[in-house]
């Protein structure tokens, strides 16, 4: 997992904030970009990938990331590690293959975050796992 903090050029007519750019070096080919929807108080919990990253970019609302790493051989594994990311703390997250992921709009109104997976979407083979959000697996209740 990587979080790139973001930052915001903002003037009086309001402010644009870079997600992605090749001055940066760290970037894989845009292939899939799409703005998710996150209505108040809405969780999307658990998903994981086998074969991609997400790149999650999150510049409106207020969010909390919750990450749980099934990858054996990583040095995180089985660690929970929870982030904040939203208007006041811009931020693009790298969520590597096997990092189950849920994320918590936590304001009282809709807000909305960026995905940009390093591969597209396939229907007829999706690259998308889910697990239910009250897994005994995942030490992490949204609910507390």
């Amino acid at each position: 997992m990587r979080l790139v903090s973001l930052k915001a050029s903002a003037d009086s007519r309001g402010a644009l904030t870079e997600l992605i750019t090749e001055r940066d070096n760290f970037i894989d080919e845009i292939v899939h970009v799409y703005q998710v929807l996150a209505k108040a108080d809405s969780r999307r919990a658990w998903i994981y990938h086998q074969h991609h990253t997400d790149r999650l970019a999150f510049t409106d609302g207020h969010f909390r990331i919750v990450l749980y790493d099934l990858r054996v051989n990583s040095p995180t594994f089985g660690i929970l590690n929870i982030l904040v990311g939203g208007i006041e703390q811009p931020a693009l997250l790298f969520i590597p293959p096997y990092v189950i992921h849920g994320v918590h709009n936590m304001d009282t109104e809709d807000a909305f975050f960026i995905s940009m997976p390093t591969k597209f979407w396939d229907p007829l083979h999706p690259d998308k796992l889910r697990l239910p959000e009250k897994d005994p697996r995942i030490p992490f209740n949204f609910d507390a």
